[in-house]
């Protein structure tokens, strides 16, 4: 069966067929997702499946060529000589190398002109034809013509509006190719703006949930478990769900002896950031706790903060739903909390951050990596009404 599976995933190059992705292995098996990643698992130690330092599965280039190829030949679409152009741009932009998501800006354009029944030409006449094909697409999804699939029960508002989003950015990246753009600022449909910013600034967790939560995760894991470091390093270090899972158990002791404190300051790389400092972020952890879990696990030879990287799909989901019964013991009924279970770290430790530091949202940027204060102040870090009412009192009593 190992051989099977690695035969499906790796070797269609031979037969210039893309390889299948694991839904489909599934699918095409019938195996169920323990046993497939168990059968992974032994692929990767016998070296059938080549991974990298992170536990991600290595492509070849040969590979990513294929797919491209297979890709653009089966995309009709191409054939029109004005999308063909502005592809060939997008995928040599990055000094002669295609940008991350040229493929989705390309099916995100197609998917507008088929619904809209429209050519890509009709998309370049002018600003005011632009928005107008626009507005109607918007129309079609607002009244049922179009349906959204909604695989995180997300509410129907930020499902349409992430829809339009992707597909607007797909227009502007067309149009501005051919010539015609949006000034910045512009209020229209066609601004750009990206979605959800301010939604969720709100999500948090008061003192005595982070409490609970601790004595939660201790009683039920133990201190030296992977959901441990997990949610306290998530917490502390702000960082996104692929960089947390691929920290390296490694840091370097800043000690203060007047104050008898330790910070462990760790790296964290940060792949949507990468074009700032190659994504590589100062990370750090306070709590003597967390250092000392960090310790006993590094003792005993683990290269990285959760035990079992080469198995990473399957430890991702055990650690998810390790998570959402955190979030359901304090008594989270926020749908974010569960739709989006590991940013929801990243928020908790921005209001963890920004009442420890009295809301110096200038600090708490350069802790959590966020590269503007407006990001932080606007996406995450909504002023709590605990802080808010303390405050009004002090001044009273003044």
């Amino acid at each position: 069966m190992v051989n099977e599976i690695v035969r499906l995933r790796h070797n269609g190059i031979l037969q210039r067929r893309i390889p299948m992705t694991w839904d489909e292995i599934k699918q095409k098996t019938g195996m169920g997702l323990e046993t497939m990643f168990r059968y992974r698992k032994i692929a990767i130690e016998l070296g059938m499946i080549k991974v990298d330092e992170n536990g991600r599965e290595m492509i070849s280039e040969q590979t990513k060529q294929l797919q491209d190829y297979v890709f653009l030949e089966k995309n009709e679409f191409v054939d029109d000589l004005l999308v063909k152009e502005w592809v060939e741009d997008l995928r040599s932009r990055r000094n002669g190398m295609p940008i991350r998501t040229w493929k989705n800006l390309l099916s995100s354009l197609r998917f507008l002109c088929n619904k809209c029944r429209i050519n890509a030409e009709q998309l370049i006449v002018d600003r005011k034809t632009t928005e107008k094909i626009v507005k109607n697409f918007a129309e079609m999804y607002k009244t049922g013509e179009i349906t959204i699939r909604n695989q995180k029960n997300i509410d129907f508002e930020s499902s349409l509006e992430g829809v339009i989003h992707t597909r607007v950015m797909a227009v502007r990246s067309f149009c501005a190719f051919h010539g015609i753009s949006w000034p910045r600022g512009t209020s229209s449909i066609m601004s750009g703006k990206i979605v959800g910013h301010g939604k969720y600034s709100h999500i948090r967790f008061t003192q005595d949930e982070i409490m609970i939560a601790n004595r939660f995760i201790k009683k039920k894991w133990g201190k030296d478990s992977d959901i441990f470091r997990v949610f306290w390093i998530g917490v502390e270090s702000c960082s996104r769900k692929t960089a947390l899972l691929n920290m390296k158990c490694d840091w370097i002791e800043q000690k203060n002896n007047d104050k008898n404190t330790t910070i462990f300051v760790m790296k964290a790389v940060e792949s949507k950031t990468n074009y700032i400092k190659n994504g590589q972020w100062l990370k750090y952890v306070t709590r003597k706790d967390t250092q000392q879990s960090l310790k006993r696990h590094k003792s005993k030879g683990f290269s990285r903060i959760i035990e079992d990287h080469s198995n990473i799909e399957s430890k991702t989901i055990e650690l998810r739903d390790n998570l959402r019964e955190i979030y359901k013991h304090v008594g989270k009924t926020d749908d974010y909390f569960y739709t989006n279970s590991f940013h929801a770290l990243r928020h908790i430790g921005a209001h963890y951050w920004l009442e420890k530091t009295g809301y110096n949202y200038g600090i708490v940027a350069k802790i959590g990596g966020w590269h503007t204060i407006d990001e932080l102040k606007n996406s995450y870090g909504e002023m709590s009404p605990e802080f808010i009412i303390e405050n009004i009192q002090t001044k009273m009593i003044m």
